[in-house]
């Protein structure tokens, strides 16, 4: 199955997201996306209160810091 994706870019960040699914669209509660990050990006520190991230490295490397609150 193909289908074409509408990748989005939030202010200041150099990243791209495009969504698989969002919450509702499968009766799930929960959302998949792929998202791609150019060298040396760095996501600003935000909370996801109701939610959790999972991140799967296909190619090169990261460090990504976790703060249980």
């Amino acid at each position: 199955c193909t289908r074409e994706m509408q990748a989005y870019r939030f202010p200041k960040q150099t990243n791209q997201l495009a969504f698989v699914f969002e919450p509702g669209e499968l009766g799930l509660p929960l959302s998949f996306g792929v998202e791609v990050f150019e060298p040396g990006h760095h996501t600003p520190i935000h909370i996801h209160r109701t939610g959790h991230e999972f991140f799967f490295i296909l190619a090169g490397a990261c460090v990504c810091v976790c703060v249980c609150v």
